[in-house]
């Protein structure tokens, strides 16, 4: 049998292409694109958020994993500069106390670069991505759950026959 080359597909996930290839499977881009097409909105978004930050984007059995945790990873959307960022997470999410009578001469701005200095995440296109704290599994496409990194093994679903783990 000869392998397929891909050489075009479609998705609303921007540069999916480039971190594919178009030696990707058939197998593994339909177990992606079953993976993507159960997701809701918000887990879309942040898959989309979370590929564009460029962790966890080396292949196909990186782009299963993120699929499969989209609680790996918190997206504020429309929050695209500093001030925002600061301004959001001291409003809305009150992770500092200001003053009423001061909130006028804080810097905003300072603060979210704080945030984004000493955090876990950073901007992207249409908002800003940080990890949630939850620790990124493999999980197989059997169920079972096993440290990151882990090669998932054994035919994935609809496989007619064995290949070689994805790393």
């Amino acid at each position: 049998m000869f392998p397929f080359l891909i050489t075009n597909y479609g998705s609303d996930v921007l540069g999916l292409y480039d971190c594919l290839g178009e030696y990707a499977g058939l197998d593994e881009l339909n177990y992606l694109a079953h993976l993507l097409e159960g997701m809701n909105e918000n887990e879309i978004e942040k898959f989309k958020a979370a590929f564009a930050f460029g962790n966890h984007t080396d292949g196909a059995g990186d782009l299963f994993n993120l699929a499969q945790n989209p609680d790996c990873f918190d997206f504020y959307p429309g929050i695209e500069e500093e001030e925002g960022l600061g301004r959001y997470f001291a409003e809305e999410m009150r992770l500092i106390d200001i003053p009423e009578h001061i909130r006028g001469y804080f810097d905003y701005e300072a603060y979210g670069r704080d945030i984004d200095l000493n955090g876990m995440g950073g901007f992207v296109p249409g908002g800003y991505l940080c990890e949630s704290g939850e620790r990124l599994s493999s999980i197989t496409p059997d169920g079972r759950i096993s440290p990151r990194n882990t090669a998932l093994p054994g035919p994935l679903p609809g496989m007619r026959r064995k290949r070689p783990a994805l790393s």
